[in-house]
């Protein structure tokens, strides 16, 4: 699913900035469109299965009359409430939910650390088709080649704070206790460096908005309907607000420092903002605490600089990421 909605992903993105596609029937004659209609089918196709099942799943409850809230906290998902779910006091439609789906997906996606069944192995190291850790590997491995990954800010942060977030880890958790929910917010500096990498390594490099009212942002007049893009990576790399913004610094997320509002928006902000944004904070520091404990990591990089990114919707390291991790001893 990953690999084919990322390719998805890609013409979209590919349509969106080819002004001469913005004509709908320019587009559609043109061979592109065949496979990005190809994609969409597929994915409505996907998502319709699951409000469906979704949808069963529901009815087939309420006629059992089944009201087991213990039981609804371990199993409630986001789809389960969608059905529910109304705008401006009406239920959304088919393809509204639908809509919302597909996000969900998209946003899942994402946050899939270690991507592309190149790295599957069956006997031992990482089942990467999946975000799960499976067992250990005793040598050298090498997980970083695949540039279709999202996951160059956790690399960074292990790579160039990974002593210090070592041991806070060992401190919070210790070497083979499992992570728990209760873990997850004591691991303070290991929560400064992830947002210094997202911040540095922005991984959705830009958002669209609609303007909703007329609007003036500095000597530029934006009329009521305008659509436009925002630059999250202009953002997170202004000195007006970052301070020698290309220094890696995690520093700047302690508690003591305030962010400025609307500063630090790796999941966007407002209304329309990804939802995921605690979710996803856990999912890494889970992640973290469960790889390095058992791996050190070693990498050919000198600097930050020498990871060279490139942007289509979201973004990834032109030459994929040079990083090996070797088994512990302890």
């Amino acid at each position: 699913m990953f690999t084919f909605s990322s390719r998805g992903l890609m013409l979209q993105v590919l349509k969106m900035f080819t002004t001469i596609y913005r004509w709908k029937w320019f587009f559609n004659m043109m061979p592109i469109s065949k496979e990005v209609n190809k994609y969409q089918n597929y994915i409505n196709e996907f998502s319709d299965s699951l409000l469906s099942d979704t949808e069963t799943y529901l009815n087939v409850k309420a006629s059992n009359q089944v009201n087991d809230f213990e039981e609804d906290k371990k199993i409630s998902s986001l789809l389960n409430y969608l059905p529910k779910a109304k705008d401006a006091n009406a239920p959304l439609s088919r393809e509204e939910l639908r809509d919302e789906t597909t996000t969900f997906m998209i946003a899942v996606s994402m946050f899939a650390v270690f991507r592309g069944n190149r790295y599957q192995h069956s006997h031992h190291g990482f089942c990467t088709n999946s975000p799960k850790l499976v067992s250990a590997h005793t040598g050298t491995r090498n997980i970083g080649s695949n540039p279709s990954g999202s996951c160059h800010p956790y690399f960074t942060l292990i790579l160039f704070s990974r002593k210090k977030v070592y041991d806070e880890i060992m401190e919070v958790i210790g070497p083979i206790k499992d992570v728990e929910n209760a873990d997850l917010p004591k691991l303070k500096y290991t929560e400064m460096v992830i947002k210094e990498a997202l911040r540095y390594f922005t991984p959705v490099g830009y958002v669209f908005k609609r303007a909703d009212a007329d609007m003036t942002l500095g000597s530029t007049f934006i009329p009521s309907g305008s659509n436009f893009m925002i630059s999250l990576v202009s953002i997170h790399h202004n000195p007006k607000y970052w301070p020698d913004p290309m220094t890696f610094n995690p520093e700047r997320f302690h508690s003591d420092n305030v962010i400025k509002p609307y500063t630090f928006v790796p999941f966007s902000a407002g209304s329309r903002a990804c939802p995921g944004d605690r979710f996803a904070m856990m999912f890494v520091k889970t992640i973290l605490a469960t790889v390095i404990r058992k791996y050190e990591v070693f990498t050919d990089y000198k600097s930050l600089q020498d990871i060279e990114l490139s942007y289509d919707f979201a973004s990834s390291a032109r030459n994929g990421y040079k990083i090996r991790l070797r088994h512990r001893n302890n």
